[in-house]
């Protein structure tokens, strides 16, 4: 089951050791941790005073953690991209994602109109470094801007494929999210995944696209969001961005 389900579980105790110190479960927090599988992460978050909840897909392990942590975790045997985090009220979010889930859990936790604080994610190296990539940078994605744009995003560290079971293909990272700002709306969800469809053009032919305008009429959606059409989409900041759906849903474009 685990490996259909595309799970690496963490067989490093130092390191899920050290995933638990920057979640820093805190008397009465709600922490919420995305598929426990064998409970690495789940022993060292659990104790220290917080509720802990765990979502596991997969039913063998659910009952394998019940046996294993008791009254310490409540588990829900389900899938987290289904669940509703607004009924979870979780304060912090942590957990090892599985590989192919990454994109949809990072875009589901930035949505949330549930105001989290902080979340603490074990992810593809390749995608924690787009998800903390600055403006201006060549790794610079959709990504980045939804994982930045109400908060502070940053990698911790990498993990090597050794530190898990079975070993995954790619390295590891582990990145936090410090939710400072309210959720990412749909609307600038929206116009950022489909303007970095079109990175490799600049911003005013990839917005003419984006929301079906000639070229002269996004240039001046650009310029009164005070943004250079010259530029190109990973050049953008966040607050650009932000300036850019608002401007555009007035407009009713959206």
């Amino acid at each position: 089951m685990a490996e259909r389900l595309g799970q690496h579980f963490l067989n490093n105790p130092d390191t899920a050791r050290r995933i638990a110190d920057l979640v820093s479960p805190q008397p009465g927090e709600r922490i919420l941790e995305i598929g426990p599988g064998r409970g690495a992460l789940t022993e060292f978050i659990t104790g220290r005073g917080a509720s802990v909840t765990g979502i596991e897909l997969d039913g063998e392990l659910c009952g394998f953690l019940e046996k294993r942590f008791g009254s310490e975790l409540e588990v829900i045997n389900g899938d987290f991209l289904d669940s509703d985090l607004c009924c979870l009220k979780p304060d912090k979010i942590c957990g090892n994602i599985p590989y192919q889930i990454t994109g949809a859990v990072l875009e589901k936790i930035s949505s949330s109109a549930w105001l989290w604080s902080k979340a603490v994610l074990m992810i593809p190296s390749a995608v924690a470094l787009r998800a903390a990539a600055p403006p201006g940078t060549a790794c610079r994605s959709a990504v980045s801007v939804l994982c930045r744009v109400s908060g502070r995003c940053r990698v911790e560290f990498k993990v090597p494929p050794a530190e898990f079971d079975p070993p995954p293909k790619i390295e590891s990272a582990l990145i936090t999210i410090e939710r400072t700002a309210p959720p990412v709306s749909a609307e600038l969800r929206n116009l950022v995944r489909d303007i970095f469809k079109n990175r490799r053009k600049k911003i005013k032919n990839a917005l003419s696209r984006s929301v079906s305008v000639s070229a002269t009429d996004a240039e001046a959606l650009l310029l009164d969001a005070d943004i250079d059409p010259g530029l190109r989409p990973q050049d953008l900041t966040c607050r650009q961005y932000k300036n850019l759906a608002e401007i555009i849903v007035k407009r009713g474009l959206f």
